[in-house]
């Protein structure tokens, strides 16, 4: 497989000064997979997707996106190429679902110029997909935190990029919403999509990833295909706790003690 994205020798830290959060760090996501990022707390994951966007400037090393350097390309480029799915957003307008959903649509407007039919179209797809077509017209400060959630997958969904990044997707999601997660992302890597998440859950990561990267203190530990990398000593090593990797009715499991 091809890279999509590719991380070299990146080093980054907040403030000159500072330690550094990411350290040497090199990493390629290929084309067409779900690429999984676990690790403790505080390891530069979230860090790693905000350089990916080029929302950060490494103090050292290189992002390139289809081979090429982030910074050679347009924003407008990268909007059309690249969404992110935070964590969390703060929202400091009463926009409805759509209204807000449709603000994706903005790397394919002209300046000042106002969605169509057709970003209107595919922002309903988008709120369908992830089950909030009930709530369309909601104001997005009514939501729950799992309905918030899966309206920041919409709008990136809306965005239609390449390559979608995810931060936690699940922290806020039920268990029937995770599942409707995990089916969504595979729809759409079968669809010629590619998704680098980060997440704390080794479960979700198990049901979703075709390959996994584990970090800790700012580098990469194991990197490679998902059968290389989630093994029971790999992970123990990275949470510094004891896990074990058990199948169950054909899925793996992370069992902690």
């Amino acid at each position: 497989m091809t890279a999509i994205l590719a991380f070299e020798e990146l080093t980054f830290g907040y403030g000159s000064g500072t330690r550094a959060v990411l350290d040497g760090l090199s990493l390629d996501i290929e084309c067409g997979s779900v690429t999984a990022i676990l690790g403790p707390n505080g390891v530069g994951k979230s860090t790693l997707l905000h350089l990916a966007l080029g929302w950060l400037r490494a103090r050292s090393g290189r992002v390139l996106l289809d081979g090429q350097p982030l910074g050679s390309y347009p924003r407008r480029r990268l909007g059309q190429s690249m969404a992110l799915v935070p964590q969390v957003e703060q929202t400091p307008f009463d926009y409805t679902v759509l209204d807000y959903v449709l603000l994706a649509r903005a790397p394919y407007l002209a300046p000042l110029e106002m969605p169509g039919a057709e970003d209107e179209r595919i922002a309903e797809e988008a709120i369908e997909e992830v089950g909030l077509a009930p709530l369309c017209h909601r104001s997005i400060t009514t939501l729950s935190g799992g309905e918030r959630q899966n309206a920041l997958l919409a709008r990136a969904l809306a965005q239609q990029p390449r390559l979608l990044l995810m931060d936690e997707p699940t922290t806020h999601l039920d268990l029937a919403h995770k599942v409707r997660l995990v089916h969504l992302v595979r729809d759409r890597v079968a669809r010629g999509m590619t998704v680098l998440l980060t997440t704390h859950e080794p479960d979700v990561a198990a049901a979703i990833a075709t390959h996994m990267v584990l970090m800790r203190d700012g580098q990469v530990c194991a990197s490679g295909a998902f059968a290389d990398v989630f093994t029971s000593d790999n992970l123990s090593a990275v949470y510094g706790v004891p896990v074990k990797i058990a199948e169950v009715d054909g899925r793996q499991v992370v069992l902690w003690t």
